[in-house]
């Protein structure tokens, strides 16, 4: 029989460092790590998501292939589930003895789609689960949240800081009643990580809870695998998204991908030592981390984790600072939620490169 590690997140909690270092890990003593999509290359990773999701649950990337062809993304999962059980059961060797798949897209699960994730492995053979999730600080993860989604959308309703939701006790509290003690959680916050690396702490929960060292040798700790955006590129891009027709609020396959190309042309007009970092406004957070204090104070209460640092701004102070972004005319714009660009000569810059080089149609 065999062990299944599945590592489910939270998002921008670590899971594309686990993710590259798993690709790269040199696996013993009968181990392995699942593939993340059924094309055998890297990314995307959320084809095991995409199994126990509805359509209008799929992660961005996913919803875009959903609608582009449905009956294409139906058999590109008929096809993973292929690949997960030639993994799992090949037919002319024995079963590994244990494997490992990592996809933060697997936090957004609701309690069915858990219980037939744990039915379908169950049937493949796997009879052991340990299940690692890491949580992050509900301020700290909206700013990146924000970072993430800014980058592709001019639709900023959803990050109205008086409404947006981390829901952690809800995802994790679903977890546990699938998986019970099998459920492993930690703080994605660097002075709590083992190393301060989430690579090395994963590695050593895995081990704990295995009572074992010898399924893989030490992970590799990989460079910086997402690189972070400056507060100067975020504004330059929102104003031409903004600007720009062909980019609707809503976006298009075919617009995200000459959105991430602009993105991969703009980051070379930026060296690593120009620009000024991204970040949401006191009041914005302040807003955000009263709406999860219950959340927290269950979450130290159940595990047993805290996080430093989190200001106490009064959410009287918030509420006093509030922009309406739920009744607005139009949508909230970015520089609403995060502090303006320090750099106005960079961000100048930037503004004329993307009028030269955003795709126009007449």
């Amino acid at each position: 029989m065999t062990t299944l590690v599945l590592h489910i997140g939270s998002p921008k909690a670590g899971s594309s460092a686990i993710q590259a270092s798993l690709i790269q890990a040199c696996w013993r003593r009968g181990w392995r790590g699942l593939p993340p999509n059924p094309y055998g290359k890297p990314l995307p990773s959320g084809f095991i998501a995409g199994c126990y999701l509805k359509p209008k649950a799929l992660p961005r990337f996913l919803s875009q292939r959903h609608q582009q062809n449905p009956a294409q993304f139906e058999r590109d999962l008929r096809r993973y589930r292929d690949v997960l059980q030639r993994c799992l059961q090949p037919r002319w060797r024995r079963s590994p003895q244990g494997a490992v798949l990592s996809s933060e897209y697997l936090w957004r699960l609701p309690r069915r789609g858990i219980e037939l994730l744990r039915h379908d492995f169950e049937a493949l053979g796997c009879d052991r689960f340990v299940v690692i999730g890491y949580v992050r600080e509900p301020g700290s993860l909206y700013g990146s949240a924000l970072q993430q989604w800014s980058r592709l959308s001019t639709d900023l309703k959803r990050f109205d800081p008086f409404s947006w939701r981390y829901a952690l006790r809800r995802r994790l509290e679903t977890w546990a009643s699938v998986f019970g003690e099998s459920l492993i959680v930690r703080p994605f916050e660097r002075s709590q990580l083992v190393n301060g690396c989430v690579v090395r702490d994963f590695q050593t929960q895995v081990e704990a809870a295995l009572s074992t060292s010898t399924i893989w040798q030490s992970l590799p700790v990989l460079p910086e695998v997402n690189r972070s955006a400056t507060s100067e590129e975020l504004v330059a891009m929102q104003r031409i998204m903004a600007e720009s027709p062909q980019f609707a609020t809503s976006v298009a396959q075919d617009a995200a991908r000459a959105l991430t190309r602009l993105w991969d042309n703009l980051s070379t007009q930026v060296s690593r030592s120009s620009g000024s970092s991204i970040r949401v406004r006191p009041e914005v957070l302040a807003a955000v981390r009263d709406r999860h204090a219950d959340d927290l104070a269950w979450l130290a209460d159940q595990y047993g984790l805290q996080f430093s640092g989190v200001a106490t701004t009064s959410f009287r102070q918030a509420e006093d600072q509030q922009t309406d972004f739920s009744h607005a005319s139009s949508p909230a714009r970015i520089t609403d939620l995060i502090e303006p660009p320090e750099d106005q000569l960079l961000l100048s810059r930037l503004q004329d490169y993307l009028l030269h080089e955003a795709p126009r149609h007449d």
